[in-house]
């Protein structure tokens, strides 16, 4: 049975895509910055056990491309001495690169990795290589594995098709589990209240190692040149507090009350150890590119609208479909960001009294109808527990990638769970989605939120575009 230790786990903080403080800031940079924070932590850890990198990224290309997963070892203190793989399964990257690691762990090929997932929506989708993407017998007999985007549109950018096709399978799953309007606006604000609170209580301190990045003066802040960031395809301008405030490379205005960017650098204990060079970078950079920039201490989460209310939610306009239920409010914002996690065999942990966050213990992966892509996460979480002997009641704790109010209610009510039990601290619709990140930012929350529970089993799962779910188990002694 596979067992793995989870040694730490650290992110950097979410930023609001295309539009937020990290929006120029490269997603090896990134995951170098947290595999750095990561052996800072954990000065026990000498450079020498670490056999590989594992990196996982949802669209591996343009700054993301070339083996990033080696990229970040080579930029980070681990430099060349230290192998590097990348791992792409869309929205699961993240995941399946700490379930990789954690196997070749319990299978006694490896002694300690680095896993985690890193995504700049903001640097990659706008530029992604279109170019003989689709396979033409493919898309004649199962057009929703390329998230049904139309060779007849090549106007319409790949990235807005892309985001566009998802909201649509959305919509279906709304359809089919039969679930409201009013049911996703309750959804969407009780995640935006859960993470709320959750940064009032600094349940995310342990987790974001702030990171000093460098942003055009010129287009600084929320309402960047009116650039929409929020939701998948959303369209229409932002209303106050809504989660997203337009589609992704809409004109429309950014929310009113958005938390503003003076937040970020306050409290920022630590920066010095993590990006101190922030202004040698931005003068660099102006230098570059001749385009003049800014040091900004990212310390928190960016995406929040804590100031949302049900109301609000309510009079967004559907962002799919005329007459649908899925809107700006009720669907994630892109992001960007990386998450990193050191994962060491049993024996390592104990004979170099490492502390260890919790075990990583098991993973499974199915194929389900691309567009009732919900299922997937249930049929996964299913396929685990069975392997694993187990019943949903074992489980205290559930992470479920929240893509859209939708897609998580449909998986909350079709096996049944507690809502009480299933993103307790918020998730993806209010702080956002960095896609190949976001699996191991869960995977990390979950051992941390057992172990202030005083331990426990959870699940980490997600639904993934083309029609695929995951899940991994973790538990905290």
């Amino acid at each position: 049975m596979m067992r793995a230790a989870i040694v730490d786990s650290v992110r950097t903080g979410i930023g609001r895509a295309f539009q937020g403080h990290l929006r120029a800031t490269r997603p090896d940079d990134m995951a170098a910055h947290c595999i750095d924070a990561l052996l800072a932590r954990n000065p026990r850890v000498a450079l020498e056990w670490i056999d590989d990198c594992v990196i996982g990224c949802a669209f591996p290309e343009g700054p993301q491309g070339m083996n990033l997963g080696r990229n970040a070892a080579v930029l980070s203190r681990l430099h060349q001495d230290t192998a590097g793989l990348t791992i792409s399964r869309y929205c699961a990257s993240g995941l399946d690169a700490v379930a990789h690691a954690a196997g070749r762990i319990a299978s006694g090929q490896a002694t300690m990795l680095v896993a985690g997932g890193a995504e700049s929506i903001s640097m990659t989708m706008k530029s992604v290589n279109a170019t003989h993407v689709l396979n033409p017998a493919i898309y004649a007999r199962s057009p929703q594995t390329y998230l049904k985007m139309s060779y007849g549109v090549p106007t319409v950018p790949f990235w807005k098709r892309a985001f566009r096709s998802m909201g649509e399978t959305a919509e279906v799953i709304a359809h089919h589990g039969k679930i409201t309007r009013a049911e996703q606006d309750r959804y969407a604000w009780q995640s935006q209240m859960r993470i709320a609170a959750a940064q009032e209580r600094g349940l995310m301190r342990d987790e974001i190692v702030p990171l000093t990045a460098t942003v055009p003066v010129e287009h600084d802040g929320w309402n960047a040149a009116g650039a929409g960031a929020a939701s998948f395809g959303a369209a229409g301008a932002g209303a106050a507090g809504a989660t997203g405030a337009a589609s992704f490379g809409a004109t429309g205005a950014g929310a009113a009350g958005a938390t503003g960017a003076a937040s970020f650098g306050a409290g920022g204990a630590g920066a010095a150890s993590f990006g101190a060079a922030g202004a040698a970078d931005a003068a660099n950079a102006h230098h570059a590119t001749g385009v003049a920039v800014a040091p900004v201490l990212v310390d928190r989460d960016e995406c929040n609208r804590p100031d949302t209310t049900v109301e609000v939610l309510a009079g967004l306009d559907p962002a799919f479909r005329p007459g649908g239920s899925v809107t700006a409010g009720n669907a994630a914002p892109g992001a960007d960001g990386a998450s990193c996690m050191l994962l060491a065999t049993p024996d390592v942990a104990e004979r170099e009294k490492l502390d260890v966050l919790g075990w990583f213990k098991g993973y499974a992966t199915v194929g389900c109808a691309p567009e009732l892509m919900a299922e997937g996460a249930v049929r996964a979480i299913a396929k685990l527990l069975a392997a694993h002997r187990m019943a949903l009641h074992e489980i205290d704790l559930f992470e479920i990638n929240e893509v859209f109010a939708a897609q998580i209610l449909y998986c909350i009510r079709t096996l049944g769970l507690d809502e009480a039990r299933v993103n307790v601290n918020g998730g993806a619709i209010g702080l956002g989605h960095p896609f190949g990140m976001t699996g191991a930012r869960l995977v990390g929350h979950a051992v941390r939120e057992l172990r202030r529970r005083g331990g426990g089993r959870g699940v980490v799962a997600m639904c993934v575009g083309g029609g695929i779910g995951a899940a991994g188990l973790v538990e905290v002694s």
